[in-house]
């Protein structure tokens, strides 16, 4: 379930990106954007320190 909503996220966000430039190149930095600041999320998630 999770992974459908990333993906509704991901092509909201890169619609909006091409529907307002018209550019192909900032769609294709807006999808790496995504990608990455959702991998940075996790990682973070997964080095939090843990209850004691």
């Amino acid at each position: 379930m999770l992974r459908r909503h990333r993906h509704g996220t991901a092509r909201l966000v890169l619609t909006a990106a091409y529907l307002r430039t018209g550019n192909l190149w900032v769609l294709s930095g807006a999808h790496i954007l995504n990608d990455w600041s959702i991998f940075a999320v996790g990682y973070a998630g997964s080095h939090l320190p843990t209850g004691t």
